[in-house]
């Protein structure tokens, strides 16, 4: 743990993973909370409290990426997602109105995540630009 000592203490950083396990560890073996704290470059020593605490409430599995959202997520993507065509519909509904339309075949899924990301992009400027028209339409900007 001697990297942590030449960064400055009000520096806001990530601690690793394993760092926050190794300090709980050595909290709960013994160590003093301050002296933890200074080892590791920490303005205060409370956030070694958290680590400890999480450690024993989720032993080693506590400090864990959480899984991934599925929030914004249409469900063509989650039927890409679980290996499935989004194409495939066991039922054909109502002819639409667009001329062209894409099939799985025609596009790779990093392509298609990447048009997602570009749509989802767009669509937040569009709302941004919209409301910044508001404001200035009603003078508070």
């Amino acid at each position: 743990m001697e990297q942590w000592r030449s960064w400055n203490p009000h520096q806001r950083r990530r601690i690793p993973a394993d760092t926050k396990i190794a300090t709980a560890k050595r909290y709960l073996a013994g160590e003093h909370k301050v002296e933890l704290a200074k080892e590791l470059g920490l303005a205060s020593s409370r956030p070694i409290l958290d680590w400890v605490k999480e450690y024993r409430d989720k032993g080693d599995a506590a400090f864990a990426p959480p899984p991934s959202s599925n929030k914004g997520k249409t469900a063509r993507m989650h039927a890409i997602d679980n290996g499935q065509d989004p194409d495939a519909d066991p039922a054909p509904s109502k002819p639409d109105v667009m001329t062209k339309k894409t099939r799985a075949e025609d596009i790779s899924l990093a392509e298609y995540r990447q048009l997602q990301d570009r749509l989802l992009r767009a669509e937040a400027e569009n709302a941004y630009l919209k409301k910044l028209r508001a404001l200035r339409q009603n003078g508070q900007l």
